[in-house]
């Protein structure tokens, strides 16, 4: 392709001594035939024409690259979307299923207390009801440290201590006192 800067540089050139020696064939009352300075006149409005010409292609070009990753960009949106909204579906239901069972570990944890006091017995201290609410929150803070910061998670907030395993506790020194009881003859 034509440089048209380099175009347009030797034509303004040719443009300015053809016009020069017109001024000079005037002043010397000498003919001079203005077709030549039309012709490099025309040419340079061509090489205009050219460039504005080429300026839209690239913005068309440009244009074209814009809308195609703006489509995959949306392609990836409703992908993401889509996720997001499972998640938050998910997330509400675990939630309310965490509602429902820690409800329901309230509600047994009072319920041993109060049969193991019935019953003569210590209650073990997991199960006792002041600190019930301590054992489930660190529980739960302990499951969601890995996408919550140390100390909290929007606006819950809770002091940075682990989790115990929930499980090992269970049958460290819960089960075991009320198994013991339960086997009795």
């Amino acid at each position: 392709m034509i440089d048209l800067a380099d175009r347009r540089m030797a034509l303004s050139v040719e443009l300015d001594e053809l016009e020069a020696a017109q001024g000079a064939a005037v002043l010397d009352g000498k003919p001079f035939d203005p077709a030549t300075i039309s012709a490099k006149r025309s040419e340079l409005a061509a090489i205009d024409a050219a460039e504005a010409e080429n300026t839209r292609r690239e913005r068309v070009a440009a244009a074209a690259v814009q809308a195609e990753r703006r489509a995959a960009i949306r392609d990836e949106m409703k992908v993401s979307l889509a996720g997001y909204e499972d998640a938050l579906v998910r997330a509400q239901r675990a939630a309310k299923a965490l509602a429902e069972a820690v409800g329901d570990a309230r509600t047994r944890a009072r319920e041993l207390n109060r049969q193991a006091g019935s019953y003569g017995m210590k209650t073990p201290v997991a199960v006792d009801p002041h600190n019930v609410e301590t054992v489930l929150s660190r529980l739960i803070a302990g499951e969601l440290l890995p996408v919550a910061s140390p100390s909290g998670f929007g606006v819950m907030s809770w002091i940075s201590v682990p989790s115990p395993e929930w499980s090992t506790e269970y049958e460290k020194s819960i089960r075991p006192v009320f198994q013991a009881v339960i086997e009795e003859n």
